[in-house]
């Protein structure tokens, strides 16, 4: 079977969006420092060892989501760019 070039369509749309979820997923994986920070903060604060040591915990984490979200977004952003270049150069 042939391949056939993909019909109507905004590739210029696709490479928007992509662009825009990387821009969010790097700004998402940078909170992941400072939410550890807070945590840190927050349980230094506390005074009650069992207390400081939920918060450390819960600050390590919450970063390592925020970090893990950021990259997964920076992935898909990555993944609908080169989606919207394959599309250019098959004719979309």
């Amino acid at each position: 079977m042939l391949a056939r070039a993909a019909v109507g369509g905004n590739t210029e749309t696709i490479g928007s969006g992509g662009a825009k979820l990387r821009r969010s997923g790097k700004a998402i994986d940078a909170m992941e420092k400072p939410i550890q920070s807070f945590g840190s903060a927050s349980a230094g604060a506390a005074g009650e060892p069992t207390l400081a040591g939920a918060l450390r915990r819960a600050g390590a984490a919450w970063g390592s989501f925020a970090h893990g979200t950021g990259v997964h977004l920076q992935a898909a952003g990555e993944l609908a760019s080169n989606t919207s270049a394959d599309l250019t150069c098959a004719g979309g």
